[in-house]
């Protein structure tokens, strides 16, 4: 099914904007309406939520984070993902958040409906945020997830910088004993 992009206005006349899949146009107009929200404008995203998506490892740490903080400060699955969407300027990172919240809105749970990220979302992710929501804490489980993924960018950081460094040092080594060598032999 084709997704679409929508900008309504909601019961207060505040703008929203989101993202759901439907069959058609006139389907997707029916299902913003569902949501207690008047359509605006609806069109059909040009590309394909689920292709091969990908965002950087420090976006997803920064979204997890902030989603573990605004869970914490008790507020909603979907109006903390609908806060931290609004708090980026990546198309793809808003297009991804928005596509949950309208998922977890139609009756989703928020892992089945990351599942359709594979290439954003590991499965340990999921599984992890899968058990938070069945078991009620998954400010907790998002809190725990940001700490992994900062500590494990942390580690990626340091391997990276030990190998370039082994690697400048072989480099500069090299260089110097050719010099060495060339100028031992004139």
């Amino acid at each position: 099914m084709p997704a679409y992009s929508y900008t309504a206005f909601n019961n207060s006349g505040k703008k929203e904007k989101g993202f759901l899949t439907a069959s058609s146009e006139r389907d997707a107009r029916r299902a913003i309406k569902e949501l207690n929200l008047t359509p605006l404008e609806v069109k059909e995203s040009n590309k394909n939520l689920t292709s091969k998506i990908k965002i950087k490892n420090k976006d997803l740490v920064l979204i997890t984070r902030q989603i573990a903080t605004l869970l914490d400060a008790d507020s909603a699955l979907d109006e903390a993902l609908k806060i931290t969407a609004d708090q980026y300027n990546d198309e793809v990172i808003v297009d991804i958040l928005y596509s949950l919240r309208d998922e977890i809105i139609q009756g989703k749970r928020l892992g089945q409906a990351m599942k359709k990220y594979p290439q954003v979302f590991s499965n340990t992710y999921i599984s992890l945020v899968s058990a938070g929501d069945s078991s009620g804490n998954l400010d907790i489980i998002f809190d725990n997830l940001a700490d992994y993924l900062e500590e494990s960018a942390t580690i990626k950081q340091k391997i990276f910088s030990a190998l370039y460094n082994s690697f400048n040092l072989f480099y500069r080594g090299s260089f110097c004993l050719a010099y060495i060598c060339y100028a031992s032999g004139s």
